[in-house]
């Protein structure tokens, strides 16, 4: 079954799907090197980067991705808002988290940090190639109908 057949809105879910798994995958990948490398409170710390990252992420795409679908003409404006609502989320749940005594230590905040921004450059690309493989018509064509009396491609050319 085409993209087009499926319908519009399942097309417009296809970012939210594709770029939360490249980011939890990523979180997956943070987790397994800070466990190995720096103990358990250092896995604990890029979990809690990753998730909130990818939790911040997900909110503005289905923000950005409902209002596209309902008010179009709207959804740069709503996009612009949603970004910058997007980086005081962050430093909002940055700063609640390493303000405690196992998440700031200071072995943990490289691992969590650094696992936020993973996740921001693994979810920029895969958002960017799930919406340009969307294929959302811009406008509906009209369908020729056997009364229709207006000229034809094959009209024009014959002239």
């Amino acid at each position: 079954m085409s993209q087009a057949a499926r319908g519009p809105s399942q097309a417009l879910l296809r970012p939210l799907v594709l770029a939360p798994a490249v980011a939890l995958a990523v979180v997956g990948v943070a987790a397994l090197l800070a466990a190995v490398t720096s103990g358990g409170d250092a896995a604990l710390g890029a979990v809690a980067g990753g998730v909130v990252g990818v939790v911040v992420l997900v909110l503005g795409a289905g923000a950005v991705a409902l209002v596209a679908r309902v008010l179009p003409a709207a959804s740069l404006l709503v996009a612009l808002l949603t970004y910058g609502l997007q980086l005081v989320l962050l430093v909002v749940a940055l700063g609640s988290l390493t303000a405690g005594d196992v998440l700031g230590s200071e072995e943990v905040r490289p691992w969590l940090s650094g696992t936020l921004v993973a996740v921001v450059l693994a979810w920029t690309p895969a958002h960017l190639v799930a919406a340009v493989k969307q294929r959302v018509p811009v406008y509906d064509a009209p369908v020729n109908s056997p009364n229709d009396t207006s000229r034809t491609d094959a009209d024009a050319g014959a002239r």
